[in-house]
């Protein structure tokens, strides 16, 4: 039954219809043999990482932590890092900040944070986003935060002092 659930979910992946994918590749991992749960995984894994995109990228934050957790848990038991969720975020939020729309920008870089706490560049965003949005107070927090995470990271240093005078 594992390679029907999978052949049945790849072939929505081909039709890039990642909500009816998640389903068959969801029960293919649950009942796929250890021999299968490497091409299963990457799969879904790449499914979750879709739906992510999609949700975010039509606003929907909160409906996104529902794949986006699937996605980490995962990813954690094939031992994979977080850095392609990670890196998606903060570039969705600069394109957000660079559009004006300030909430998604805040939503996505605290998302980014939420997943790794240590990240200065979602630091950095999130001092722009403030900033921008007339938050000094925040905004230099933020960087701060960067700096001290990564005290030789120029652009955090060069924004302290932009923003401090």
């Amino acid at each position: 039954y594992t390679k029907a659930y999978i052949y049945l979910g790849r072939s929505y992946i081909g039709l890039k219809q990642w909500y009816s994918a998640l389903h068959p590749l969801r029960t293919a991992y649950r009942i796929s043999p250890d021999q299968a749960k490497t091409e299963v995984s990457n799969l879904l894994i790449d499914t979750l990482f879709s739906l992510v995109i999609g949700e975010i990228r039509k606003g929907n934050f909160e409906e996104s932590k529902t794949y986006i957790s699937e996605y980490l848990q995962l990813n954690k038991t094939l031992g994979n890092s977080n850095n392609q969720i990670i890196s998606f975020l903060i570039a969705f939020a600069a394109q957000e900040l660079k559009r004006g729309n300030l909430t998604n920008t805040v939503s996505a870089l605290k998302l980014a944070l939420n997943i790794d706490p240590k990240n200065s560049d979602a630091y950095i965003g999130l001092g722009r986003a403030y900033f921008k949005d007339g938050r000094m107070f925040d905004a230099l927090n933020s960087i701060r935060k960067a700096i001290l995470l990564d005290p030789n990271n120029k652009e955090a240093g060069n924004l302290f002092n932009q923003y401090s005078n």
